[in-house]
């Protein structure tokens, strides 16, 4: 409703490209010795050829935020950011262009598809997905891609040998950078619900 109140028109435009196709995945293991909450996305753009990754991963005071304090399980939440930040940090690629974002959760699927989500933490990455998709001008169809069929698998568990050997570019340090940034917005969108 509030972007309709305020952000313009929409353009509806050809694309004569093929969509931008983004991979995004997480993996939480509370109990893991090393890699608790890893972060991992791909981009292929057919027209261009170029193909980019990320693999990182979210440290305690971060994995705080998305609320692994008072909760068992954050999977939901880490894999709403991973799909947020692979929007966020490839938005000028995807200006004025049709992409196709893979996830591999339904629940993170459908909040963003339907604009809301009960859990308060995702439904603030749900309202950042919608400003960035709206200021990009982009058109973006979401769809779930499950664990043996999603490329981000292995970037989010650290593994990235394949992807280098496919020609794919490492984009790890402007993902960390975008990681704060979106943590930024976060904490912003976080405090804006709570004095509503």
């Amino acid at each position: 409703m509030k972007l309709m109140q305020s952000g313009k028109p929409r353009t509806l435009s050809w694309d004569e490209h093929a969509p931008i196709l983004i991979f995004s995945d997480a993996c939480y293991e509370r109990d893991a010795k090393d890699l608790v909450c890893g972060l991992g996305g791909t981009l292929l753009d057919p027209s261009t050829g170029l193909k980019l990754f990320f693999s990182c991963a979210l440290d305690s005071p971060q994995r705080a935020i998305l609320g692994e304090m008072s909760k068992q399980q954050i999977i939901f939440e880490a894999e709403t950011f991973c799909a947020v930040l692979s929007y966020l940090m490839w938005i000028k690629k995807l200006t004025s262009r049709n992409s196709t974002l893979y996830v591999d959760s339904e629940g993170t699927k459908f909040c963003m598809m339907k604009g809301f989500s009960e859990n308060a933490t995702v439904d603030s990455l749900r309202a950042i997905f919608c400003e960035l998709e709206v200021a990009a001008e982009t058109s973006c169809w979401l769809a779930r891609v499950p664990s043996h069929s999603n490329i981000a698998d292995m970037p989010s568990r650290g593994i990235v040998h394949e992807l280098l050997d496919a020609g794919y570019i490492d984009d790890s340090k402007l993902a960390a950078a975008t990681i704060q940034q979106l943590f930024t917005f976060l904490k912003l969108k976080v405090r804006q619900k709570a004095e509503c």
